[in-house]
C-alpha cells in the first residue's frame, strides 16, 4: 500500500547561548517499496557543501537519520554572525 502523503520539509533558527541554531528536516511518508539504505560515506553535493561550510564557519554539525526523517543541525559561533 502506497502512502500519497507528501513530504514536509522545515528550516528553523534561533538563537542559543553563543551563536546561533540552524535545523533543517524532512519527514517523508513511508513507501510500500523500501528507499534505499542511507550510506554515509556516500558524498553528494549537498553534503559537500555543507560540510565545507562547516569547517570554513567553525561550526558544529550533526546529522540524524531514521526511517521516515532526515535532519541536520548546525550551530554557528557568534564571532561568525554579523551584528545588524
Amino acid at each position: 500500500q502506497w502512502d500519497d502523503r507528501p513530504a514536509k520539509g522545515d528550516v528553523a533558527a534561533h538563537p542559543v547561548t553563543r551563536g546561533l541554531a540552524l535545523t533543517w528536516s524532512e519527514q517523508f511518508p513511508r513507501r510500500a517499496v523500501e528507499a534505499p539504505q542511507f550510506d554515509p560515506a556516500r558524498r553528494g553535493f549537498g553534503t559537500l557543501l555543507v560540510e565545507t561550510s562547516t569547517r570554513q564557519l567553525n561550526a558544529s554539525l550533526s546529522r540524524t537519520v531514521g526511517d521516515d526523517h532526515f535532519a541536520l543541525s548546525l550551530h554557528l559561533p557568534q564571532d561568525v554572525i554579523a551584528d545588524g
